[in-house]
C-alpha cells in the first residue's frame, strides 16, 4: 500500500493489458466465495475489468486498509447483506 498524489490510499496492481498500475484503494473490491478470494478493480488505462487470486495475507493486507469486502454463498445464493428473507 501506498499513498497516492491527492492522500489517498493506494494499491499497486496488475492488469493482464497494461501491466503494474498503481489504482486507489477504493477502486478495489475484495470478494469471497466458498471459501476463495479474489480482488477487483477497472484498469485506469484500458478500462479493463480485473479480477484475481487473493491469498490470506493479500486478503488480510486489503481489509486492514480498509478495501470494500462483499462475501458471498455458495453457487446460487446471495450475500448475507443482500439476503431476502423467504415469504
Amino acid at each position: 500500500m501506498t499513498e497516492s498524489p491527492d492522500g489517498a490510499t493506494a494499491v499497486r496492481v496488475r492488469c493482464e493489458v497494461c501491466g503494474p498500475r498503481v489504482v486507489t484503494l477504493a477502486s478495489v473490491r475484495l470478494v469471497g466465495r466458498s471459501g476463495r478470494w479474489e480482488y477487483m478493480f477497472s484498469c485506469p488505462d484500458c478500462g479493463l475489468r480485473v479480477r484475481r487470486s487473493a491469498d490470506e495475507a493479500l486478503r488480510d493486507a486489503l481489509r486492514d486498509a480498509g478495501a470494500a469486502e462483499l462475501s458471498v454463498a455458495g453457487e446460487g445464493g446471495a450475500s448475507s447483506a443482500c439476503a431476502v428473507p423467504d415469504a
